[in-house]
């Protein structure tokens, strides 16, 4: 009976979808003619830009400019944060001394600047964003002392949540580009290495560290861009992470050919799979942008891969994300939460051929957590079902179509279409360096990552970085929908738990 219903369900689902996508392919053709005016103005501004501003900055790109129509300078939603521990007290001067040399002063073959937007604001010329150099650029106003509310106490592990949300809801300046470093010298935090997953020795005594945070606007560069700046400041040697697709030629004409179709089919009904009802996915005028945050101990990277390995067709990715759902699941009953049967998370996934400069060159897809199955083996499996679909989806390209149609737009236009309103929560994941580096000239510690939920009523965040081994998942939730920060660490200890529940699977 459970069959036929499903079946019966999943036919209608694909009926709507069917007659959602002829009225798709129908109207976009008079949509994309209703906009081409606005469409070629942007292409004659950039044109003009090069005859009558050469010495000036170009045009944002279609991917940067719905991000930059943000408001970064009130209240950003599009924040993205990159945190080093180092070991050693560093200095403010010769921070940014190395600033300077390392990043700012840098230079191609060719004498242009290697990252030109690093001293370039935002500025808005006939309705369009372009870049303009900064006339009064000055190191100092980007690298900076933390002035946060941990600034006259010593910063441990306990403190690092709020060290995040002291920094993600601050405005940008006008006039400047939109980044910054914060240093921060009094902190203790036990180094990944001497956790319980990873070899080391056992120390507890005072460290004499500092954080160091990199802190910027994601109209500036994606999460790869960063990752590619700040390893090639640190002359960390990167492995090649261009992403492939389905290397059977005969699949792949096939998909090419019957893309036009299937691209919209696929997506429509993904929007409509992912269209969250719950508790925990409010209205936009509901979230307060405050948030309550936690981050996990480091967890080794070998502890996951033992996991997947003992389980047949599972992926690293699918793990991870079985021990989120379970997490969040037990949460609920535990608060007496009504569980959702799937709610889903807002992905970014790189694209191929991602420029060494900085850029946004990315697409997104939505993944669902199967909160509804009872068991973690269940939800292993679910989530293992559901990457591998993915894998072969066209919505991630489609998506990236989409972002020129969008971004092409004026900012006032581009605000509202790019408001993300159908998934719970948003998950940025990024494998980093998998040994042990340095960073302008001190050993690092631990690599963390965080950054806002972009615009719309995504009211929960997730992020992962690994770095020499380990990682950390970092939660973080709108205090409309949990009001506490215990609610938020609590979530975290049980995604930790739930992992030693997967593992043990295998011994059962």
């Amino acid at each position: 009976m459970n069959v036929s219903k499903r079946f019966v369900k999943q036919t209608f689902r694909n009926i709507k979808v069917f007659f959602a996508t002829i009225i798709f392919l129908t109207v976009l053709p008079w949509i994309l003619i209703l906009f081409l005016p606005i469409y070629t103005w942007r292409y004659i501004l950039g044109k003009l830009n090069s005859t009558f501003h050469p010495k000036e900055g170009n045009i944002l790109s279609t991917k940067s400019a719905v991000f930059a129509a943000d408001d970064m300078y009130c209240k950003p939603k599009c924040p993205l944060l990159v945190l080093f521990l180092i070991e050693g007290k560093m200095s403010l001067s010769k921070l940014r001394e190395k600033v300077q040399e390392d990043m700012i002063n840098k230079r191609k073959v060719s004498g242009d600047f290697t990252y030109p937007e690093l001293q370039q604001c935002i500025s808005k010329w006939m309705g369009f964003y372009f870049w303009r150099w900064d006339k009064q650029f000055e190191i100092k106003n980007h690298v900076k002392n933390y002035e946060g509310s941990l600034r006259n106490q010593v910063c441990e592990e306990d403190s690092l949540p709020i060290l995040v949300n002291d920094l993600t809801n601050q405005p940008f300046k006008k006039g400047h580009s939109p980044w910054e470093i914060v240093l921060l010298s009094n902190v203790n935090i036990k180094p990944t290495r001497e956790f319980y997953f990873v070899e080391g020795p056992e120390e507890n005594k005072p460290r004499n560290q500092s954080v160091i945070i990199f802190r910027l606007h994601h109209s500036l560069a994606d999460g790869i861009s960063i990752q590619h700046l700040l390893m090639d400041v640190a002359g960390y040697a990167q492995p090649d992470k261009r992403v492939t697709g389905n290397r059977n030629r005969n699949i792949s004409l096939i998909n090419a050919l019957t893309f036009p179709f299937r691209a919209p089919f696929e997506t429509i009904g993904a929007l409509l799979d992912c269209n969250d009802v719950n508790q925990w996915h409010l209205p936009e005028s509901k979230l307060t942008g405050e948030f309550r945050s936690a981050a996990s101990v480091p967890v080794s990277v070998d502890f996951i891969k033992e996991i997947k390995n003992s389980q047949d067709g599972v992926t690293f990715a699918g793990v991870v994300l079985a021990a989120v759902a379970g997490g969040i699941r037990n949460f609920m009953i535990e608060r007496g939460i009504k569980i959702p049967t799937m709610i889903h998370c807002l992905t970014p996934l790189p694209m191929p051929g991602h420029s060494d400069k900085l850029r946004n060159h990315l697409t997104a897809a939505a993944i669902g957590l199967p909160l509804g199955e009872p068991t973690a083996t269940n939800r292993l499996k679910a989530v293992s079902k559901h990457l591998k679909k993915l894998k072969v989806s066209a919505v991630p390209q489609m998506n990236y179509l989409f972002y020129p149609i969008v971004g092409g737009l004026f900012p006032f236009m581009a605000k509202h279409l790019f408001k993300h309103t159908f998934t719970t929560a948003l998950l940025s994941s990024f494998e980093g360096p998998r040994e042990s580096m340095q960073f302008l000239d001190y050993v690092v510690d631990d690599i963390i990552f965080a950054g806002g939920l972009l615009m719309g009523n995504i009211g929960m965040g997730m992020t992962l970085l690994s770095y020499n081994g380990s990682f950390r998942i970092v939660f973080g939730v709108d205090s409309a929908i949990l009001p506490k920060n215990e609610d938020a660490q609590e979530i975290v200890k049980l995604i930790y738990e739930e992992l030693f529940i997967l593992r043990n699977l295998n011994n059962v």
